[in-house]
């Protein structure tokens, strides 16, 4: 050793600098964290609001091309018995049953194009049934799709000169076969509380003036 070097400090950190840099780290890995969470959970939220979103705009446009080919053919069910072109129900079978068309490929090519469609609301799901044939006879098969879920109320009203609750309206005769003009479905969904639309109809007729069964909202 050279006489009088003076001895230098041996590098490296002490303990307290070694304690501040792993506290500091800890907070900004908290907060880093946190930041990331909230940015997967806003993206879940926004990725199920817009399968959601999705799910209902599909679910209207195939109500939508229902009613656009609403057909005036009344029928007979399983039963035998008559059943108009446009039924609405008291919700313990079905909401709705209508005759319509556009079905322009049949799988059977003696059959017409038209088919029976039906709505109900069960569990929390709107389904859309479909029979393949007009006069069931014996056949009461019918083809089960869910169009939504977490619906908890549904209900539609029937524009002919004024809207009503029942079609054919109260008080009318010889209407099997007459269709409204316009549609008004209201669904109560839980995310979004209540959501109506409106649906023309390919052809329709005025019925009769008289007291209003129910009239749709604004």
């Amino acid at each position: 050793m050279i006489a009088g070097a003076s001895k230098r400090p041996a590098g490296g950190f002490t303990l307290i600098e070694i304690l501040v840099a792993l506290a500091v780290f800890s907070v900004m890995s908290v907060m880093a964290y946190g930041g990331l969470h909230a940015l997967i959970t806003a993206r879940d939220r926004t990725e199920q609001a817009a399968t959601r979103l999705s799910e209902l705009q599909l679910a209207l446009l195939l109500m939508q091309q229902d009613m656009e080919h609403m057909a005036p053919r009344s029928i007979r069910d399983e039963y035998g018995e008559p059943e108009p072109a446009l039924a609405p129900g008291d919700g313990a079978d079905y909401v709705l049953t209508f005759t319509r068309g556009g079905n322009n490929r049949p799988r059977r090519p003696f059959r017409s194009g038209l088919q029976r469609v039906a709505y109900q609301l069960e569990d929390g799901e709107l389904q859309r049934l479909i029979w393949p044939v007009l006069d069931r006879g014996g056949d009461g098969g019918a083809q089960k799709m869910v169009l939504l879920r977490g619906v908890t109320d549904l209900a539609f009203s029937f524009l002919g000169g004024e809207w009503w609750d029942a079609w054919p309206p109260p008080g009318s005769k010889g209407m099997a076969d007459a269709l409204p003009r316009a549609v008004e479905v209201v669904m109560t969904i839980e995310e979004w509380g209540t959501v109506r639309r409106l649906f023309t109809t390919p052809t329709g007729v005025v019925a009769p003036a008289g007291p209003t069964a129910g009239a749709p909202g604004p």
